[in-house]
């Protein structure tokens, strides 16, 4: 083990700035979380790689427990079994034998590794014999001039295949103008056709629609009550599939053939509601499902001929799952969408013949569509890395960091797209603008915010003050809309998302959830900026922060074991506040809070409001389903319905006593919040337009 300086660490791994280095005869490479030994490569967790780091920067010298545990668990409180479980793990995944991790008795524990590439000679207590070794030269000389041709010959093609490529746009031009939201492009492999979903609004269902793409020719395709979206053509462009969500809430994949002919259900998806199939051969289709209505979402395979189906891929509990498989026109290698947690994605190349899972990116950041380019190396896709959702691209082989696509065209957001054997992408552009509004008792409803992007996840303080998030400064941050005034921006922190504000009793201090390098944690800010404070350091996905009772403690939900676990702080302005987990912690999938500090909850399955410490059930006719959101006032509970089969209403629900409608918001989205007065924050969308535009790429060496 060779290393010019052993730099130990004096803070938290961040594996996302380690360089590959090699042990033995296995690359290691620490921010895809990867090692390679023998063509094989195989995942490790991000704490097991921490370790491996951390050892590996003592240059052979032992480690302390201690050591380890403030390189890899930031100081934390940890039992000595977790440290053990992750050396454990890190043993059994290592198959070089030129590697050895020993233990040290009451100190800790040191990392062997030894070249098994070179050439042994016997050790002997006679006098050489002049022919052998003469001979032994002769053989040595010939191995190693066959070494260094290979390694000549393995530097040219590894040069070839990681040669920098950099994608540009040569042709830009819309396809659609008409009013209608059109969505979910699907692009003939000739690239003359495009089949899309179509509606007039934000809440009616979507039907198919078959366009020339040349000269603009328009065909409908379905006309059922049905939502049905998410159209793929199939390998030889006879057929298409896509999803139907039926009015009464059950999803089905159906295959078509294209141009006429009856349709027929293949497959039933099992409670995930944007699932979008992919063709992995004539007869394959892939979509992310899960097993009945609760764990993590997996990558599903069937058969559209016998049904019969299987998972493909099994996400870690602590993730939300596997998504929008995407199959290379080679039909072995399948690209998906691992969500790490909202607000951070990593694309994963799954190789649909070997089951081997490449990590291809690393770094934290949302990729909403991507596609395969035509020789199925790169990947192309949305991500709002750098702030905006641009466009990028990812080399397969090469493992390197994603590049951006230059488009010449400023600023442009995509979402869905798809690609046609000429690396002509066909790509939804969004465009539209949430606004805070508020919904007074009366029902009348006013305009708080002007913003030109996104304004949303409302909480409003005990004052009315509202705590919001918002991009209008190109990252989400916290904002501050103080009652008749502008807007104020609270953080800086430039990361991926920001999550779930919520204000301590007294309107001193707001809580929020930051998503920033694959890292999820709590932090509080004072409410004139000051004072930024992380409060926890695990990093897994959270959600629902809210203060409990008059305390500074905070309850949340944190992702583990394929469901959410209800969590709890302590003082949140002592030195450190510790999480725990609370009693009856399982299962809980919303948490709000009350304006006298009481904290309310939904479990999983469950469309009852309860209370979080008493499980009592809340109200007689409240019932919340998994499409709408809820906020808790003085006088009761306020609910906007949500789905896509009607326009979204917002009712109230007195405590203990029947709902009432209050009006109508179309095209509402996200979180609602009440405030002193009883009137309903929320995030209103307007100006929305989706449209398909066509974009000609070209590779640059």
């Amino acid at each position: 083990m060779n290393r010019s300086i052993a730099q130990e660490p004096d803070r938290e791994i961040a594996l996302a700035r380690e360089s590959a280095f090699r042990l033995a005869d296995t690359e290691v490479r620490p921010s895809a979380l990867e090692l390679t030994f023998q063509g094989e490569t195989l995942a490790l967790e991000p704490r097991v790689m921490q370790v491996l780091v951390a050892l590996y920067r003592r240059n052979g010298q032992p480690v302390s427990r201690q050591n380890l545990v403030e390189w890899c668990w930031a100081g934390r409180v940890v039992t000595e079994g977790a440290l053990n479980r992750a050396v454990a793990q890190l043993r059994k995944v290592i198959r070089d034998p030129g590697i050895r991790i020993d233990t040290v008795p009451t100190i800790g524990y040191r990392l062997h590794a030894v070249s098994q590439l070179r050439v042994l000679l016997p050790e002997t207590s006679q006098a050489p014999d002049p022919k052998r070794t003469n001979a032994r030269r002769l053989k040595l000389t010939l191995i190693l001039a066959g070494l260094l041709v290979a390694i000549a010959a393995g530097t040219f093609g590894w040069l070839n295949v990681t040669r920098p490529v950099a994608w540009t746009a040569t042709d830009f031009r819309p396809l659609t103008y008409s009013s209608d939201q059109e969505t979910y492009p699907a692009l003939s492999a000739d690239g003359r056709q495009i089949i899309y979903a179509a509606r007039p609004d934000g809440f009616s269902p979507h039907d198919l629609f078959l366009r020339n793409v040349n000269d603009g020719t328009t065909v409908q395709l379905t006309d059922t009550p049905a939502d049905e979206y998410a159209p793929a053509w199939s390998p030889d462009g006879d057929r298409i599939a896509f999803a139907r969500l039926t009015a009464a809430g059950s999803c089905q994949l159906v295959v078509m053939p294209i141009p006429v002919g009856a349709e027929r259900v293949v497959a039933q998806c099992a409670g995930v509601h944007d699932t979008r199939p992919s063709w992995l051969n004539a007869n394959t289709l892939l979509f992310g499902d899960r097993p009945g209505n609760s764990g993590v979402t997996r990558i599903r395979s069937v058969d559209i001929n016998s049904g019969v189906a299987r998972y493909l891929t099994l996400p870690p509990g602590a993730t939300l799952g596997d998504w929008d498989p995407q199959a290379a026109p080679d039909g072995r290698h399948i690209c998906f969408r691992r969500t790490l947690m909202f607000g951070a994605d990593d694309l994963i190349v799954l190789d649909s013949a070997t089951g081997q899972e490449h990590v291809l990116t690393t770094d934290g950041w949302k990729a909403m569509g991507y596609v395969w380019s035509q020789d199925s190396r790169y990947v192309f896709f949305a991500s709002n890395r750098g702030g905006d959702f641009g466009l990028w691209s990812v080399d397969r082989k090469a493992r390197a960091a994603p590049r951006r696509v230059s488009l010449g065209l400023g600023t442009v957001s995509f979402t869905r797209m798809s690609a046609d054997r000429q690396n002509r992408l066909a790509v939804e552009l969004v465009q539209g603008r949430n606004k805070l509004a508020r919904l007074a008792p009366s029902g009348q409803i006013d305009v708080l915010t002007a913003g030109t992007g996104y304004e949303g996840e409302p909480a409003a303080g005990p004052d009315g003050t509202i705590a919001h998030v918002s991009n209008r400064g190109g990252f989400y941050e916290l904002w501050l809309l103080p009652p008749g005034a502008e807007p104020v921006r609270l953080t800086s922190i430039q990361g991926s998302y920001i999550v779930s504000p919520a204000w301590s009793h007294d309107g001193t201090r707001i809580a929020f959830v930051a998503v920033k390098g694959r890292q999820a944690d709590i932090f509080s800010v004072s409410r004139d900026g000051s004072q930024l404070r992380q409060l926890t350091h695990d990093g897994v996905a959270k959600k629902d922060v809210v203060f409990s009772g008059s305390s500074n403690r905070l309850f949340y939900l944190a992702r583990a074991n394929g469901t959410w676990q209800l969590m709890q702080t302590g003082d949140t302005e002592a030195a450190t506040a510790r999480p725990q987990s609370s009693s009856g912690d399982q299962g809980w999938v919303t948490l709000r809070s009350a304006p006298d500090g009481s904290v309310f909850g939904q479990r999983q399955g469950d469309e009852t409001v309860r209370r979080v410490e008493e499980g009592a059930p809340v109200g007689n006719t409240l019932r919340v389903g998994d499409l709408d959101t809820w906020a808790v006032g003085s006088q009761g509970i306020y609910v906007r319905r949500g789905g896509r089969m009607r326009a979204p209403s917002v009712w109230f629900f007195p405590w203990d006593q029947a709902g009432r409608p209050i009006a109508d918001v179309p095209l509402a989205s996200g979180n609602i919040s009440v405030d002193p007065q009883g009137a309903v924050i929320f995030a209103q969308t307007t100006n929305v337009n989706v449209d398909l535009a066509m974009i000609e790429l070209h590779a640059q060496e």
